[in-house]
């Protein structure tokens, strides 16, 4: 699953980027690499990104809008894997588990220019659609929640890159039948990484 992810983030980022240079191909970067500003461009945007750590991918998709003030407000799904070794037993079993989550995040930037250093926070409901362990009787939706910093890179007219570091924070809770002994155990976990995360912004509209 993570060489799928990884590819499939390749082929997305390569196509953003292409796209964008047919529409700048006069674009030169000008002025100051950090200013302080609150002229940001406002727009509707869309982002797509990967994350990875050990024991964690995923994909993420956003619609969103950004203020002339340096906030930035987005509601965003995507296709998150996880896996944790739980001690049952006396004996450490692999959870592997895929979730859907829905979530809403926000960023502010802290100055305008070529790069733009930010703060993000997003929280959301995470749906679990399947495990890879066949022991796995029972696992339920529940919360996510994410904050970092990031650093965007202009490129374009419309095209944005960026890099984040995240507390990924994501609770699940179900049943599991044990490998020695076969008893059912119920267990109730917050998954704990520090992700991260590239993508790429692109402007749909701009206002």
């Amino acid at each position: 699953m993570k060489t799928f992810t990884i590819l499939t983030a390749c082929l997305l980022f390569i196509n953003f980027h292409l796209v964008s240079q047919l529409d700048d191909l006069d674009y030169e970067p000008k002025g100051p690499i950090f200013q302080r500003s609150n002229n940001f461009e406002q727009g509707l945007i869309v982002t797509g990104s990967y994350g990875w750590r050990k024991n964690h991918a995923s994909l993420n998709g956003e619609l969103g809008y950004r203020f002339p003030k340096g906030f930035e407000i987005a509601i965003g799904t995507g296709a998150h894997g996880n896996q944790l070794l739980l001690p049952i037993n006396n004996s450490e079993e692999t959870v592997m588990v895929t979730s859907t989550p829905v979530y809403l995040s926000g960023k502010y930037f802290f100055v305008n220019g070529w790069l733009m250093p930010y703060a993000k926070v997003a929280a959301g409901y995470g749906s679990y659609n399947n495990s890879v362990n066949e022991n796995l009787n029972e696992i339920n939706s529940s919360y996510m929640l994410e904050a970092g910093l990031g650093l965007t890179l202009k490129t374009s007219r419309k095209m944005n890159y960026f890099f984040e570091v995240n507390q990924y924070n994501l609770k699940t809770n179900g049943s599991q039948t044990s490998v020695v002994g076969g008893n059912d155990i119920n267990y109730s976990i917050w998954f704990n990484r520090v992700t991260f995360r590239i993508g790429v912004t692109r402007y749909l509209f701009k206002f």
